[in-house]
């Protein structure tokens, strides 16, 4: 075969390997942002200060990966997000391969890595540092932890210093956790899934910011229940919207004793 055939055939294979997943990588780094942070970026944020050799609910690798990106970049979800466009990009690459060692020919690997780029599942799952999930879950989260902030803003000074923030979930603690550097937020615990695990931490329970939840069931703990202040999203998950953050005091029993009551496993 005439060597400049070759020359050109071997190059047109290089293309046709590596510009598709170029080109992926480049649509989801521009396309990073999104919506803002999304619920399990938060709380695999919160994991990578609680590095382990497991979670209830996820291996521990995503948490190194957070931790790598938290040592690398400091808190940035946009950072995390990169990895997902490398591994969109590694992954539209091995399809491209996999297609040539199964005999396919330059357009074979082509059509193939085409039709993952393209995939609904893929478009989704490699858009976030996660699972997919409900697009909802991108919204309110900032607004949330400015919500609890002014609350927390009303209280007096012995308080402020003692007061720690529950979440009825890991989004909505690890949310806190996330902005609690910029908005100086109190620290967030939650009986919710791995932050059950690290338990109450220095909170003593004497003062407490309660996101959610009825009047009635924080009355079981505390002596005196009030609001806050009440959240509203109109483009957050529906259990999201309307919470009030509760203000409770005078715990009627210690905090690591009722601990193990507030485990959620889910």
């Amino acid at each position: 075969m005439d060597p400049m055939t070759v020359a050109s055939s071997t190059s047109a294979e290089r293309v046709v390997r590596w510009v598709p997943p170029l080109i992926v990588l480049a649509f989801f780094s521009v396309t990073a942002a999104g919506y803002g942070v999304f619920r399990d970026e938060l709380y695999y944020f919160a994991c990578a200060r609680h590095l382990d050799w497991g979670y209830v609910d996820h291996p521990p690798m995503i948490a190194a990966l957070a931790a790598i990106v938290r040592a690398v970049f400091g808190d940035s979800w946009l950072a995390a997000r990169w990895l997902s466009a490398v591994a969109a990009a590694g992954t539209v690459l091995l399809v491209g391969d996999t297609a040539r060692e199964l005999g396919g020919g330059r357009w074979a690997r082509l059509l193939a890595q085409l039709l993952c780029a393209t995939a609904p599942v893929y478009l989704a799952l490699f858009s976030i540092f996660s699972m997919p999930q409900f697009f909802a879950d991108m919204h309110g989260w900032r607004d949330l932890a400015e919500a609890v902030a002014k609350v927390a803003a009303t209280l007096p000074a012995d308080e402020r210093r003692e007061v720690c923030v529950y979440g009825g979930n890991y989004g909505e603690a690890g949310a806190i956790d996330f902005f609690r550097s910029a908005l100086d937020l109190p620290p967030a615990i939650s009986g919710h899934n791995s932050y059950w695990l690290w338990g109450p931490g220095s909170c003593r329970g004497a003062v407490l910011l309660v996101i959610g939840g009825r009047a009635e069931s924080h009355a079981r703990y505390f002596g005196r229940v009030e609001v806050g202040t009440v959240f509203r999203c109109a483009y957050c998950m529906p259990f999201e919207d309307n919470l009030t953050i509760w203000v409770v005091r005078v715990p009627t029993a210690r905090i690591d004793t009722v601990w193990p009551a507030l485990k959620r496993f889910i």
